[in-house]
């Protein structure tokens, strides 16, 4: 068995079954996968490896940092309920996170605001695969 397939199976046995339908739902194993890739090889060799040859010249270090932080908080099991969702990455960050993965950002909305965070929704396309998901972005 693979390195990531024990990784899936560690963080899946310790989700919630309604959880752990929502991650399917949203090509979870896919974003996964690429985060471990991303973080394991660093954005020069992701680079060359990448179709898209992202991230390119257009992500910026902070940019980086935030994609860090993004794929750390996936293989995390974060980022696709209101409960669980992102933190700490801003809007841009997040874009710039799932463009990595070959995502465009189609619909956002905020499913939630106060005076100390707002929490969107958003639904990303895959610009290939024909798939989507959704995800949930708190932001500051």
């Amino acid at each position: 068995m693979s390195s990531i397939s024990l990784k899936i199976d560690k963080l899946f046995g310790e989700l919630s079954e309604d959880y752990k339908a929502v991650l399917l739902e949203n090509d979870f194993i896919y974003i996964f996968s690429k985060s471990i890739y991303f973080l394991k090889d660093g954005e020069s060799v992701y680079r060359q490896k990448d179709y898209f040859k992202l991230p390119d010249h257009t992500y910026s270090p902070e940019d980086i940092l935030a994609v860090k932080r993004g794929c750390n908080q996936i293989i995390k099991g974060y980022g696709f309920s209101e409960q669980n969702s992102f933190e700490d990455l801003g809007i841009r960050g997040l874009y710039k996170l799932f463009e990595l993965f070959h995502y465009k950002m189609c619909n956002q909305k905020i499913v939630k605001k106060n005076n100390e965070y707002t929490i969107d929704k958003i639904e990303f396309h895959h610009k290939m695969k024909k798939t989507s998901l959704t995800c949930f972005n708190k932001v500051n």
